[in-house]
């Protein structure tokens, strides 16, 4: 985008905001934004200071002052004394007075919303108003476009994403509807084993969904340290396989009471139980065989190998 077409769409923006500001003032309600010690504005602008009738607030602007009109000059009195404006509320104002002050100096022109302070540590005794260089106004300019082009932005990808959302859990649903038609079968197994160090793995039951198998397994470890699990396989029990193979394993989800750990299935903590489920890729394939899966940590170090199993 050239830089007068960036200036064009955020003078816009500016331009509309600032008549939102306006309509606002004209019905006595306070913006949002409330005056700082220093503002700096482009030409024109709104803020919202607090005052007390103890005390004056002096305004301050880069150029000569020639207007300072009070909508309420028995509450809120203005004058100017050269480049600033001494506001002066009324001993008496009540404590929900509002009101406003339009001031005009040189090319600036500031709309100040009035409201009574709380507490004096509110109040602020000066405000200086500056002007931006032109440098900082196309900076600012092109930075509160920015802005608005990022929440935009932010906002369609947020609605993309909700409604992919949508779309991937239909699609997810509508498969496993269609499979659990064609076939939808529990296989009990009940096949157990253990290692040397006294880590027990059972082999529950086989459920078929459609055309895919899934076999349930728990890990109990009885041994004196935890056990790691990083690698399950499903294979031939005449196959031999590296230590680390998955073979016919396909997903696995395994679950524990221990914290999960990157690169790790899960953790069996001593004398306690977790628990599986892995997917067998082209199980039919290896219906009516002898199977077997395999649990280990690391490297394949204390490996469990649950043989005898079966499905159809």
């Amino acid at each position: 985008m050239t830089r007068p077409l960036i200036l064009a769409a955020v003078i816009g923006c500016v331009l509309a905001r600032h008549g939102t500001a306006l309509a606002q003032s004209s019905q006595a309600v306070a913006p949002a934004e409330p005056c700082s010690p220093v503002v700096l504005i482009e030409r024109t602008g709104t803020c919202y200071a607090q005052v007390d009738p103890r005390f004056v607030t002096t305004l301050y602007f880069p150029r000569m002052v020639t207007s300072a009109v009070s909508s309420d000059e028995r509450y809120f009195r203005a004058s100017i004394i050269d480049d600033s404006v001494i506001v002066r509320p009324a001993r008496d104002i009540d404590a929900d007075a509002l009101g406003n002050l339009s001031i005009t100096a040189g090319e600036m022109k500031v709309s100040i919303m009035l409201g009574v302070a709380g507490h004096s540590s509110e109040v602020l005794p000066q405000i200086d108003f500056r002007a931006l260089s032109e440098a900082e106004a196309f900076d600012a300019r092109v930075a509160a476009e920015a802005e608005r082009l990022h929440q935009e932005v932010k906002r369609e990808y947020e609605r993309r994403h909700r409604e992919l959302e949508g779309e991937v859990t239909r699609e997810a649903t509508q498969v496993l509807v269609e499979r659990l038609l064609q076939r939808h079968e529990p296989w009990r197994i009940d096949a157990i084993a253990r290692n040397d160090d006294n880590v027990i793995v059972r082999v529950e039951r086989g459920v078929w969904v459609g055309h895919d198998l899934y076999l349930f397994f728990t890990v109990q470890n009885r041994s004196g340290a935890p056990y790691r699990v990083a690698h399950v396989g499903v294979f031939e029990e005449s196959e031999h396989r590296a230590a680390a193979d998955a073979g016919r394993a396909g997903q696995v989800e395994f679950e524990s009471a221990a914290p999960p750990v990157a690169g790790l299935l899960g953790t069996v903590r001593v004398d306690q139980f977790g628990r599986g489920v892995v997917h067998v890729r082209d199980a039919r394939g290896a219906a009516g065989r002898r199977m077997t899966l395999r649990v280990s940590e690391a490297r394949g170090e204390r490996p469990v190998s649950v043989g005898g199993l079966s499905w159809r």
